[in-house]
């Protein structure tokens, strides 16, 4: 655990947050240099933060603030779609795992983050904060929460109506649509924001089928499916092909993509996506 926390800060530099010609997203009142608001002089501060108009006017002391260039918003994107809660991979108590890191190190180094959990519509959501009690409200939600058990697709899109724009994404899911999440991806993707994504898959999506399987159940839409050898083949090769076209439409899109298997230690996942998300 400890490569994580050294290595933690990775996560946010490997590029500019916002390109030439826009202004950075910036949530926290510091030292940078656009102006946020005005507030009461607090005893002990540099008298030169102090706008001495301001504080003529209203008669009493007052500085100006302003954004620090260093923090950022971000949001944890957590699927809880029906094919997330597989019982066989553990898929959600890593994804769990994952949203719980990823929020300490986030808010560890300043940043506001909020969560927002999803299925074919936005199920729960953690307004942003920062600080050590946002921790622990993103850490109940967490905990009181489930993937769904049956029913339900992934609806990544549908959290639009919830993210401010520029706000940056860190999405956890298995991302099995027919498409892969693409699309919902694209529409999520504005200028200036970053989207981490970590694809989460179960062992026995990307091994072999036990060979006595006929009958298999597909969770989220409760069709009974009977499959034989081929079939196994088709789906697997299927499988791949997707994951190969989502790591395409990720790298030209600029999305920090990376894939594990539910089996994988948490610590070993982080290390993995810092590595990819630097190019490492």
């Amino acid at each position: 655990a400890s490569d994580v926390y050294k290595r933690q800060h990775l996560l946010d530099i490997e590029q500019p947050a916002f390109g030439s010609g826009v202004r950075p997203h910036r949530t926290r009142a510091g030292q940078g240099n656009e102006f946020l608001d005005f507030r009461d002089y607090r005893p002990g501060e540099d008298i030169r933060r102090m706008d001495w108009r301001v504080s003529a006017r209203r008669r009493r002391p007052y500085v100006r603030t302003y954004h620090d260039e260093l923090s950022a918003d971000w949001h944890l994107c957590l699927d809880r779609s029906a094919s997330m809660g597989r019982p066989d991979g553990g898929k959600w108590i890593l994804a769990v795992q994952l949203a719980a890191v990823f929020a300490y190190l986030l808010l560890y180094t300043g940043n506001r983050v909020g969560l927002v959990q999803f299925s074919d519509r936005v199920d729960d959501l953690c307004p942003l904060g920062r600080g050590r009690l946002q921790y622990v409200r993103i850490s109940d939600q967490l905990r009181d929460s489930r993937a769904d058990r049956a029913g339900g697709g992934s609806a990544l899109a549908n959290a639009t109506s919830v993210l401010r724009p520029g706000t940056h994404l860190a999405v956890l899911s298995d991302f099995l649509k027919p498409d892969f999440m693409q699309a919902d991806l694209q529409k999520l993707r504005s200028p200036g924001r970053k989207i981490h994504a970590i694809q989460i898959l179960s062992p026995s999506e990307t091994e072999a089928v036990d060979p006595g399987t006929r009958w298999i159940r597909d969770v989220e839409t409760g069709e009974q499916v009977r499959i034989g050898p081929a079939a196994i083949r088709e789906a697997r090769s299927k499988l791949g092909r997707g994951q190969r076209e989502l790591k395409a439409f990720s790298d030209r899109n600029g999305i920090r993509l990376s894939s594990c298997s539910a089996a994988d230690r948490w610590q070993e996942v982080i290390l993995r996506h810092i590595a990819v998300a630097t190019n490492a």
